[in-house]
């Protein structure tokens, strides 16, 4: 509902009406991710009231599914997909959609103190790979959206962004996949690990550690 609260706030031109349109929307038009760098015909340039309203309003509809047509949002396909869940359950009381995953860490995380630790190597060295790539993704995200006019060309940014696109659906989505099937452990028989996105080797914005990744995937 928080998307759904900021579209009505906008809607009722507040922002206009205070005279303040110019200092909310700050910072160069022509850095901003686009259609052009990522591809989907969504992403369009928020630089003004207007293109703040139509941003927004298609987060709301497409993710919460408040106005339009809900039954193809977010919300509607993962409510088709419970309503088919009820209807299959009874007639087999054994069918279990989805695999017995439970929320494991290699290390210990540092903002809970329960958790479960992966015993199994095999389980704990891909998901730490998963992790790594996961970094190495954000690392040339940020590298994109931090750049001004000038500090790279058109070619460097395509590359930054589509090598962050590819790493998502190449990488991490066959090694999130292959995570779910393996076992965390003989302390959990039958249970298998689900992704945590550990982030321990974070690193700091250095440009040169996200173009070298670039270079060595493109």
């Amino acid at each position: 509902m928080g998307c759904l609260c900021i579209v009505r706030v906008v809607e009722q031109r507040s922002v206009k009406e205070r005279g303040v349109e110019q200092q909310v929307f700050l910072g160069p038009p022509h850095v901003q991710a686009t259609q052009h760098y990522f591809g989907w015909p969504e992403l369009v340039p928020v630089t003004d009231l207007a293109s703040a309203v139509k941003a927004i309003e298609t987060i709301v509809e497409q993710g919460e599914g408040a106005r339009g047509n809900w039954q193809a949002s977010h919300y509607g396909k993962f409510l088709q997909v419970l309503q088919e869940y009820r209807e299959l359950k009874p007639q087999d009381t054994s069918f279990e959609p989805a695999r017995p995953v439970v929320a494991a860490f290699v290390r210990p995380p540092s903002d809970s103190s329960e958790f479960t630790l992966i015993s199994d190597p095999l389980t704990a060295g891909v998901s730490e790979l998963l992790n790594a790539s996961y970094e190495v993704t954000l690392q040339l995200l940020i590298r994109y959206f931090v750049h001004s006019s000038g500090s790279e060309t058109e070619d460097e940014l395509k590359t930054l962004s589509g090598t962050a696109v590819d790493a998502m659906f190449l990488i991490m989505k066959p090694l999130g996949q292959l995570l779910t099937t393996l076992p965390v452990g003989p302390d959990l028989p039958g249970k298998t690990a689900g992704v945590s996105v550990e982030t321990p080797w974070l690193p700091k914005l250095i440009s040169g550690m996200a173009w070298n990744v670039a270079l060595l995937c493109a």
